[in-house]
């Protein structure tokens, strides 16, 4: 049975706003569709079926869009925050919605071609461990990155500025959900500066290395760049999901 996924949603895009201003940063268009709606495609292509959107700014333009996308085969639920919770906030707030075990996590900004099954099988990890998901940079300056050893454990996080090539992170994990569960309730709580560091510090955090291209649209310069990319990629997503309904 796959896992349910949850996708973070909430983020009010400050550095996208001036031309992304009129709905939240998941929601930019690309090929006249949404970007969030590309991410959705992808999941079902790959086979997942229940999906949790963790929203909060511009909360009603992603549920009224999606409210009624009309697609059986796939179920959406909305995990709605009243006040900004923060990326692993977020995620608290959501964790009793999920019904599998683990939970594929991903951020609503960023997109790596990536596969998914072998991530949720990095043999490596010990149980109750996060895996998160790294590609190979030639310049980090933008992301930050992180050292890994030679067991694949993620041993500590180099922060944004350095110029130099490195691991980065490419928003996608996979989380045991009794890890959810016991994050804490307090507001806001970040997944990069609260939770990361503390399980890497703890011996269980891994990573899965991938070797396919990362995108994220997180300012215009990157938005510019990943829309004309994403937008043959979604016309393949999309006819992918066609044909297997036929």
């Amino acid at each position: 049975m796959m896992p349910d996924v949850a996708i973070l949603c909430g983020g009010k895009g400050i550095r996208l706003r001036e031309v992304v201003s009129d709905r939240p940063k998941p929601m930019a268009d690309v090929g006249g569709r949404p970007f969030l709606e590309l991410l959705i495609v992808m999941l079902m292509r790959r086979g997942f079926r229940r999906i949790v959107l963790c929203v909060g700014f511009g909360a009603e333009i992603i549920t009224s869009y999606f409210g009624n996308w009309g697609h059986d085969e796939v179920d959406l639920i909305f995990s709605k925050e009243n006040e900004p919770a923060g990326t692993a906030g977020a995620l608290a707030h959501a964790s009793n919605r999920f019904k599998s075990d683990r939970v594929l996590v991903l951020n609503g900004d960023t997109f790596c071609d990536v596969d998914y099954l072998r991530m949720l099988q990095v043999d490596a990890a010990p149980p109750g461990a996060v895996v998160l998901g790294v590609v190979k940079m030639r310049d980090c300056v933008d992301y930050g990155s992180v050292e890994i050893g030679r067991d694949g454990r993620i041993v500590s996080f180099v922060e944004k500025g350095l110029s130099k090539s490195g691991w980065v992170n490419v928003g996608a994990y996979v989380f045991p959900l009794s890890v959810l569960k016991s994050l804490p309730k307090r507001r806001p709580l970040s997944l990069e500066n609260d939770v990361l560091p503390q399980l890497a510090a703890r011996n269980m955090l891994w990573a899965h290395k991938i070797t396919a291209a990362f995108l994220d649209i997180g300012t215009p310069e990157r938005y510019k760049k990943a829309k004309g990319l994403l937008s043959s990629v979604f016309s393949k997503c999309e006819t992918a999901r066609t044909d297997a309904d036929k």
